[in-house]
């Protein structure tokens, strides 16, 4: 019950963060505290992102695959935000004091590098 309750949490959080983040970006209303004629951006966006991702799940035969498959494509699909997050923690003009060394930037950089290569070799050993 705890994995049941704690996976839907996830998926309204995330989504929700997703549908509210781009509203905020574009300027548009966002938020369930808001009708949805007054933000109409906010619940589309949300209902593109839940929908899709409800019916793969219903409709599939093998949730084992879909979830080995979702953490293939997030160990590819992090890995290039990583790096940008390594590279602005780096640099000393943007945080200041609170940059990263270069070894520490080397070993971070090593570990991403690993996990999209394995990521990679994951993705085209399924085929």
């Amino acid at each position: 019950m705890g994995l049941i309750a704690a996976a839907t949490l996830a998926v309204f959080v995330i989504s929700m963060g997703f549908a509210y983040g781009l509203g905020e970006y574009l300027g548009e209303p966002s938020g369930f505290r808001h009708r949805f004629r007054d933000a109409k951006s906010f619940y589309l966006f949300y209902l593109v992102e839940v929908v899709p991702a409800a019916l793969l799940v219903l409709l599939s035969s093998n949730l084992a695959k879909i979830i080995i498959d979702v953490m293939v494509f997030n160990s590819i699909a992090l890995s290039v935000p990583l790096m940008l997050l390594i590279r602005l923690t780096s640099d000393s003009r943007l945080v200041g004091a609170y940059s990263i060394g270069k070894v520490r930037a080397i070993i971070l950089y090593t570990v991403t590098v690993l996990i999209l290569a394995l990521g990679i070799y994951a993705a085209l050993s399924t085929f």
